[in-house]
C-alpha cells in the first residue's frame, strides 16, 4: 500500500502532523503535577511561558527504563501558539502546534 500523501500548507508555520515524523511521538508530558503520561492532555497543567516568551520548567518523574536509557535521542518539544495574541488556546491548531524545542541533555 502506498504511503499516504502529505499536504504542507504554505504558511510558514509547522502543524502537529507535519512536525512530528520529525521529532515523534510523545513519551512523556511535562505536566506541572498529576499524571505525565504520553496521554495526559489537561492543559490547565502545563507551564505557561510569561509576557516576555519566558519558561523555567523543573520536576522530577519516572520514565519506562527504555525511555531513561535514551534520553540523550530525544527532543523536548513545547506545543501551544497564541497566533491572534487573544490569551487563549481557542482551537486545537494553536494547541497543538509546536512552538519551541530542545535537545535533552544530561546535567
Amino acid at each position: 500500500m502506498p504511503e499516504p500523501r502529505r499536504r504542507h500548507r504554505r504558511d510558514g508555520l509547522v502543524s502537529l502532523t507535519e512536525g512530528a515524523p520529525s521529532y515523534g511521538p510523545i513519551l512523556a508530558s511535562f505536566t506541572t503535577r498529576g499524571d505525565t503520561s504520553p496521554a495526559s492532555g489537561a492543559l490547565d497543567r502545563f507551564p505557561v511561558a510569561n509576557g516576555e516568551g519566558e519558561l523555567r520548567y523543573s520536576r522530577r518523574f519516572r520514565v519506562s527504563p527504555e525511555v531513561a536509557g535514551d534520553l540523550g535521542n530525544f527532543t523536548a518539544v513545547q506545543h501551544g501558539v497564541d497566533l491572534n495574541d487573544n490569551g487563549v488556546y481557542d482551537n486545537v491548531f494553536k494547541v497543538s502546534m509546536p512552538a519551541t524545542y530542545g535537545k535533552i541533555v544530561a546535567e
